[in-house]
């Protein structure tokens, strides 16, 4: 599948004459809800989950794709307010995960 990585001119420039793109830790994203769609109503899930998401963020981190190119709130978002540049991947359907945005926290069970 065709994925479009969103990024500033200076930041794209870099990417190519780098043969990389940036991968993100979990505890430096922009948004600080990110992994946080489950019920966290209880103090002790809040400090389970933040210590977990510290100890995957370790280890782990992603880069954030879109199917489109074209999408005018991306582009102000991640591609330096409309003014950066959108690069192509040819990725394998396998490696990509789908964002699922939940109407309401999901409530999991959380081993303290």
């Amino acid at each position: 599948m065709r994925a479009y990585y969103l990024t500033g001119a200076h930041f794209a420039l870099s990417n190519l004459a780098l043969r990389r793109v940036k991968i993100a830790r979990y505890v430096d994203l922009n948004d600080p809800f990110e992994l946080l769609a489950v019920d966290l109503a209880d103090k002790e899930h809040r400090k389970a989950f933040r210590e977990s998401k510290e100890e995957i963020s370790e280890s782990n981190g992603l880069i954030c794709l879109s199917k489109s190119w074209s999408n005018p709130l991306l582009w102000g978002h991640y591609a330096d307010k409309h003014s950066g540049v959108a690069l192509g991947f040819d990725v394998l359907d396998k490696l990509l995960a789908p964002v699922i945005y939940a109407k309401k926290p999901l409530k999991i069970p959380i081993d303290k």
